[in-house]
């Protein structure tokens, strides 16, 4: 085989010797090795590597990534002032949610009885209970009541049965104007609408609504768990340990903390 590479020196310094004394050709390792000295003494370069080298920077190309632009977010304090005003004068609920402030057990306008009524109920044993405690214009407790139940349906359940028990003590002994307060607001809801109830308490929803037809004066309203403390322990004692009491003209010392 002839070659037409002039003689050169590879570039580790070792020279290229002719193998035929006739031809131009010399010995070497191998074709890469001649293309090399070749372009080493001022030759072109060899095609292959060529395409390579162009596909190597069109890669490059394509595959380089885009600088990010960047985004100025700088703003003054005047901004951070303007900015809070708004917030503060628009959105004062989603920032800081108003506590309610908590209620005490107020005494009924003169010449009117309080009746205060709660019921508890268990729903792992299917019990529950009722209190009902009874205060005059000065506070003083006059009628106390701790009942249980030993079948109970709900909580709505136990309520309306207290306030069925309360009003009737009231027919009983003869009281012509009370108030009576409960902390359950779904019940003092059911009393004063004048829609068909068809609940499971309905029955006892009626004979409420009857009996405080009997009364020259009677007024059902909501009060909080915390003005209605009295009548809670009362109905979950009586439902816890099946408690069954009625004390009169006095306040028995289970309650005493809680009675005001």
């Amino acid at each position: 085989m002839t070659s037409n590479y002039p003689p050169y020196y590879i570039p580790n310094g070792e020279k290229l010797l002719p193998c035929d004394p006739n031809t131009s050709a010399y010995s070497a390792p191998s074709y890469y090795l001649s293309i090399q000295v070749y372009a080493e003494a001022g030759g072109e370069e060899d095609p292959r590597k060529n395409k390579k080298k162009e596909k190597k920077e069109k890669k490059e190309k394509t595959h380089k990534k885009k600088p990010k632009k960047r985004i100025d977010f700088t703003i003054g304090f005047y901004d951070v002032f303007v900015l809070l005003t708004y917030l503060m004068k628009y959105h004062t609920k989603a920032i800081r949610k108003k506590k309610r402030p908590l209620t005490k057990w107020e005494c009924p306008p003169r010449g009117r009885l309080k009746i205060n009524i709660d019921g508890a109920f268990r729903s792992e044993s299917g019990t529950g209970g009722i209190g009902v405690v009874v205060r005059d214009d000065l506070g003083i407790g006059l009628v106390v009541i701790a009942r249980p139940f030993l079948q109970a349906h709900s909580a709505i359940n136990m309520e309306a049965e207290a306030c069925r028990d309360g009003l009737l003590l009231g027919i009983h002994q003869g009281w012509t104007n009370i108030d009576i307060e409960s902390d359950s607001a779904l019940l003092i809801a059911a009393l004063k609408s004048k829609e068909e109830n068809l609940s499971e308490v309905s029955r006892i929803l009626d004979d409420c609504r009857d009996y405080m037809s009997a009364f020259q004066y009677v007024r059902a309203r909501h009060a909080y768990r915390e003005a209605n403390g009295v009548t809670h322990r009362l109905a979950h004692l009586a439902s816890l340990f099946s408690i069954n009491d009625v004390w009169l003209d006095e306040t028995p010392a289970i309650i005493q903390d809680v009675l005001y």
